[in-house]
């Protein structure tokens, strides 16, 4: 998800934005909840407690473009989304997929037929939740317009509808036999459906609901989750109060929250140390030893990639040359744009991170090692080089100045001025440096109006692909406006094959295409910082989405 999500999706230097459990498609099977949901760490706390009369105040980032679950491409929108609303799946308090709206499925023995039994639950105006919400939301989803259109490619005739080779958005594989019966058809089994389910392209809206304008005015923000949504004043705060017709809100603390939303991170700290914020997501980098001096400094590992896209079929001739686009990747010092950073990430010489296993237990990028650069910095230099005396551009002779683009925040700035300097030093390129407020930059870099562009992935689900489907040619996700049918047959090999070792090695060879053209350069694999000032209790994060989730959250006064 773009930070999308993918999200990336992203929206800081330290972008926060599930490790779950993969069904069997291979074999029928039935899942039934044991007792509807599971509750916080903390345990059952009446949602009348003195718990829920408190506040947590949240810095989320920057004010969303969106919090439509099937328009949102990035983590700040995600994060509210998925208080919100509940997909036929969800996630417990250990990050586990569990039961939600469907409280039970079965599959059938070749795993293309899913039938989901409904549980008795009602959006928050009390109206039930009905097999066709999720119908509509799912069709809606099919359109060349949502960036995560390809995901719901995994549904039978997914594909010739986006494509428009079938118009008619009924022969889409999902049918609802009742009000509480909805039976799904695949195009080829899928070992981690459940994990899609979950996830918020895939959740329920109603079609009475879903006119212009209602996911960003909570007067019609209507909602099946934890929470429903009482103010959103852009560049300001959005509020998510508990939703007291969610079937399981009397087990919940309830507790009221209120997301913070600037994307200055020197005003979010300050906010942060006068009280105004409970936990912070970013801080600038300059202030990270003494945060971590006060205690109240967290880091921990995250599963997303922090990188660079390369616009290659922008307004600039160079950038579709493989070579000048390899110079660029070689002449970046991953180490020294870490130091920069302060986040104690790790340097990225492939796109796919770690945190990300095989079916033998390996980890995936382990098994696949890095795609390009030695290990030496210098000799990596002298390599960018020759590529670039071997196109006929020396020291960047005759190359135009190229543009940078970037989302207003001190950390994306640092970070862009550093590689600038390292282009200008070791290449002889000029680099021009531009940054566009959150959701400007969102439509720029969506729309391909740039050279190149700050950009970064967390994953959506506990599978490779997760990193790999967003470059398919038809991907809504493609920024890099870059096309290859070997890599989109790949991609159609490892999503269709039953086979895991096949899956796997059609990803690898997926990747490596990839990272052999290099439409985008990977700088480091992301971890999470945040600041918390220690009153926030039994708070979940998600270190696969990235973000954090307060559905089981109490607060210390």
């Amino acid at each position: 998800m773009k930070m999308r999500k993918v999200l990336v999706l992203l929206l800081a230097l330290t972008i926060l934005l599930p490790l779950v459990v993969g069904c069997n498609a291979s074999q029928t099977s039935t899942t039934t909840a044991s007792s509807g949901s599971t509750t916080g760490t903390s345990g059952t706390t009446s949602g009348t407690s003195a718990a829920s009369k408190a506040i947590i105040n949240y810095h989320l980032g920057a004010t969303p473009e969106t919090l439509d679950p099937q328009k949102n491409n990035a983590t700040d929108g995600a994060c509210v989304i998925q208080h919100c609303f509940e997909g036929l799946t969800t996630k417990n308090e250990k990050n586990q997929i569990v039961p939600g709206m469907a409280e039970s499925w079965t599959t059938s023995t070749d795993g293309l037929t899913w039938t989901f039994k409904l549980r008795d639950a009602t959006w928050s105006d009390g109206v039930a939740v009905k097999a066709k919400d999720f119908i509509f939301a799912w069709q809606r989803a099919c359109d060349p317009e949502v960036d995560y259109s390809y995901q719901m490619t995994y549904l039978k005739n997914a594909d010739e509808i986006i494509a428009g080779t079938i118009t008619d958005k009924t022969q889409l594989g999902v049918k609802a036999t009742d009000d509480k019966t909805l039976v799904v058809t695949l195009k080829a089994p899928c070992a981690y459906f459940t994990q899609l389910t979950a996830f918020p392209t895939y959740f329920p809206v109603r079609e009475d609901v879903a006119k212009e304008g209602w996911a960003n005015n909570p007067a019609t923000y209507i909602c099946n989750g934890p929470y429903t949504m009482t103010a959103f004043v852009p560049k300001s705060e959005i509020i998510l109060e508990q939703n007291k017709k969610y079937y399981n809100a009397a087990s919940l603390p309830g507790i009221k929250l209120s997301f913070k939303l600037t994307d200055d991170d020197s005003a979010a700290l300050a906010a942060f140390e006068t009280g105004e914020l409970d936990i912070c997501e970013s801080l600038p980098p300059s202030e990270t030893k003494r945060m971590q001096e006060k205690g109240v400094y967290h880091v921990e590992p995250i599963v997303g990639t922090y990188f660079y896209c390369v616009n290659v079929e922008g307004d600039q001739a160079i950038l579709k040359d493989v070579k000048f686009r390899k110079a660029l990747a070689l002449a970046i010092n991953r180490d020294r744009m870490i130091e920069v950073a302060q986040n104690d990430a790790l340097p990225a010489y492939a796109f796919v991170p770690k945190g990300m296993p095989e079916p033998d237990g390996k980890d995936f990028r382990e098994k696949g090692g890095n795609y390009f650069g030695s290990g030496d910095y210098d000799k990596d230099v002298l390599e960018a080089q020759a590529l670039l005396k071997e196109i006929g551009h020396e020291m960047g002779a005759g190359i135009p100045t190229l543009t940078l683009i970037y989302n207003t925040n001190e950390g994306h700035k640092l970070l862009a001025e550093t590689v600038q300097a390292m282009w200008k030093d070791k290449l002889g390129l000029k680099i021009k440096l531009e940054n566009q407020e959150w959701a400007v930059f969102q439509e720029t870099r969506n729309k391909g109006n740039f050279q190149l562009a700050r950009h970064g992935w967390l994953g959506d689900y506990n599978d490779p692909m997760t990193f790999l489907d967003m470059w398919l040619s038809n991907s809504g996700q493609n920024d890099a406006n870059w096309k290859n049918s070997e890599f989109d047959a790949y991609i159609e090999t490892a999503r269709t094959s039953v086979d895991e070792t096949v899956r796997m090695d059609a990803m690898h060879k997926a990747e490596a295409l990839l990272m052999t053209e290099l439409p985008i350069l990977p700088v480091y694999y992301y971890t999470n910082v945040w600041l918390d000032n220690g009153k926030i209790k039994n708070y979940v994060h998600d270190n696969l989405i990235g973000h954090m989730m307060f559905i089981w959250a109490t607060k210390a006064e």
